[in-house]
């Protein structure tokens, strides 16, 4: 129990460092991109306003399904990453989050870095598309629709403890069956 706690504070203290960068630092770069970009005159390629909007669309329902996806991965994909076949051999993405040999689970605060790190991409990716449409011709204002989506994704996926307790215990079992 003890060794649980340390090994969930060491993750949580891992985490803690890499998600407020994807989560706030780097969207707000991209703001001061967007913002230097649009005031400063460079002109944008041409693209016409319909096209613009199109893909100003179609960029918005791919920012929804990432966060989708985010919260997929958060609840459930590390169910089923860390479950083996009985043959030692990872099936699909499971091998991502292994060590080498056999089937031994890779240390738990890796792990949930990795995880964390995979949720946190496909969050910040929302606040990317809102540069790409203010770089494309779109308003200033464009972005910060997108900007919203990536705190939002953020706030809704960050690992918590018991997010680290329910996979930790996963792993001990894992561990426990090799």
């Amino acid at each position: 129990m003890i060794e649980e706690k340390a090994e969930i504070s060491r993750a949580k203290k891992r985490i803690a460092v890499i998600g407020p960068v994807f989560g706030f630092v780097a969207p707000a770069l991209y703001i001061i991109v967007a913002y230097l970009v649009t005031h400063n005159r460079i002109s944008p390629p041409d693209t016409s306003p319909s096209q613009l909007h199109i893909l100003f669309y179609l960029l918005l329902i791919l920012s929804f399904t990432e966060i989708a996806i985010a919260v997929f991965v958060r609840n459930r994909l590390p169910a089923f990453i860390i479950n083996y076949s009985t043959g030692n051999k990872p099936q699909g993405p499971q091998g991502l989050f292994r060590s080498g040999k056999g089937a031994e689970p890779a240390e738990f605060s890796k792990t949930a870095f990795n995880i964390s790190i995979i949720m946190f991409a496909l969050v910040e990716s929302c606040s990317i598309y809102g540069l790409l449409l203010v770089l494309l011709g779109l308003e200033f204002d464009y972005i910060w629709l997108f900007i919203a989506l990536t705190v939002i994704g953020y706030l809704l996926i960050r690992p918590d403890e018991d997010f680290l307790k329910r996979l930790h215990r996963k792993l001990q079992e894992q561990g426990a069956n090799t």
